[in-house]
């Protein structure tokens, strides 16, 4: 196999999650399947850790987050999340769940309100995050559109090279959107555009520090959700 390639191999058994997670095939069709990879690597702060997982739950108890759910074909879209940051270091913190009332929607703001951090923290491993959601998604219900959606406030710099895992996204039918914290790199934006996002619709979201993640956030999920197509 050439080098900068993956198999297909690879990309199934991954840190072996389908011995972890559920199939969820016989659930319902689903107008998105979103996939949320969160940056929990060195260079975020216990603070920054908190803002992000309030940031991602006050976003599903925002109506107009949920009124994009609700406008869709089926008006539900299934979620899953995990951080990571080393290599071997994805956390799922929220197997798959559909979204399709508002008490569901409250279920999974709980989830992020309440999300421990993993206290082993490690550097960047942005292709590793998107190779674990390509498995992840493996295992989602059934759904029009397929999405992984990578927050991060850094550079890749550890593990496999982020390219080959995206292009291994959008050769499988996902599309790999991201969303960059300038806080600590000003010039990551071009980084995530080059290396990161791709497929279908694919895009950058900006927040400038960690205290505008909630606003860019939410934006992105509107955005994400409102792209589903009808079926």
């Amino acid at each position: 196999m050439a080098e900068g390639t993956i198999s297909r191999r690879a990309i199934l058994t991954t840190f072996g999650l389908a011995a972890t997670t559920k199939s969820v095939t016989s659930a319902p069709l689903v107008d998105l399947a979103l996939v949320l990879a969160i940056d929990c690597s060195f260079s975020v702060s216990e603070a920054s850790y908190h803002l992000q997982m309030r940031g991602f739950g006050e976003a599903f108890l925002d109506p107009e987050v949920q009124g994009a759910i609700w406008k869709g074909y089926h008006k539900r879209i299934a979620v899953a999340a995990f951080h990571w940051s080393d290599p071997d270091r994805q956390q799922l913190i929220l197997p798959w769940q559909i979204v399709e009332n508002a008490r569901s929607a409250r279920g999974i703001a709980q989830a992020f309100f309440r999300a421990p951090r993993d206290n082993r923290i490690g550097f960047t491993a942005t292709g590793e995050a998107i190779l674990y959601g390509i498995n992840l998604l493996g295992h989602a219900p059934p759904a029009v559109r397929q999405v992984i959606d990578v927050s991060t406030d850094g550079s890749p710099n550890s593990g496999q090279s982020a390219p080959p895992a995206r292009d291994a996204a959008v050769k499988a039918g996902i599309t790999v959107n991201a969303l960059g914290i300038l806080e600590e790199e000003p010039f990551l934006a071009p980084v995530l555009e080059r290396d990161v996002i791709g497929g279908d619709g694919a895009f950058l979201v900006i927040a400038s520090n960690f205290s505008d993640f909630g606003r860019a956030i939410k934006r992105k999920l509107i955005r994400e959700i409102s792209n589903s197509v009808a079926t």
